[in-house]
């Protein structure tokens, strides 16, 4: 039965010519380290019973697309007001891939909408995180990432326990240390060792999301 399923959908997406209408679009792609993905679109002139479809492959795949080519695939009835959402975890075997995104609809007319970007390391690792950056219990965040606010902290505490380092000129620093009481801390002589700093679980990394092309 699912194999039906997935060649129903595959067939609907790629016999649909792509392009994109204005008010037909993908509003945002936003990927994590986790390989967690959110998509959200727009479709006009949908009716109660319409449906869309997402299917995510490797972007070289091309026209002949293979079941080891395939990241996701679903179909889901349209919100209201011509919303989709789809929210999927993407399988680490497809870490720092290119990969192209479809969304298809029922819709009369519709054409299909493209995006294309690439995957990045996932899980995420304590090598991939930048300079002005904090590790906060279990996760780490850019101190410029929307991320960034009180909830996210509040659950990275909760989960991780009171830990709180901070990334500076390629160095780590333990922020909670008694002595880290001015910014004169922050020296050579006070970073934590790579020898226990590499051996650090993140959970998450909240950095500013992929970019993204549409198409």
């Amino acid at each position: 039965m699912r194999r039906i399923f997935t060649l129903a959908v595959f067939s609907l997406l790629m016999s649909i010519p792509l392009g994109v209408r204005a008010a037909d679009e993908i509003k945002e792609v936003t990927i994590t380290n986790t390989g967690q993905v959110e998509v959200w679109g727009t479709i006009e002139n949908y009716s109660a019973d319409d449906e869309v479809t997402i299917l995510m492959t490797r972007a070289d795949a091309g026209t002949d697309i293979q079941g080891n080519d395939i990241m996701y695939i679903n179909q889901q009835k349209i919100g209201n007001n011509g919303v989709f959402f789809f929210e999927f975890p993407i399988d680490e075997q497809f870490a720092r891939e290119d990969y192209e995104l479809r969304i298809g609809s029922s819709v009369e007319g519709f054409t299909t909408l493209k995006a294309t970007g690439t995957l990045p390391q996932i899980p995420a690792t304590v090598y991939q995180i930048s300079n002005n950056a904090v590790v906060v219990g279990v996760d780490a965040y850019d101190l410029d990432s929307p991320y960034y606010e009180s909830e996210n902290i509040i659950n990275s505490l909760a989960d991780g326990g009171n830990k709180m380092y901070y990334r500076i000129n390629d160095m780590w620093f333990d922020l909670l240390d008694k002595n880290c009481t001015s910014w004169e801390y922050l020296t050579a002589d006070n970073e934590i060792p790579e020898s226990e700093w590499s051996m650090w679980y993140i959970r998450q990394y909240y950095n500013m999301p992929y970019g993204i092309i549409f198409e």
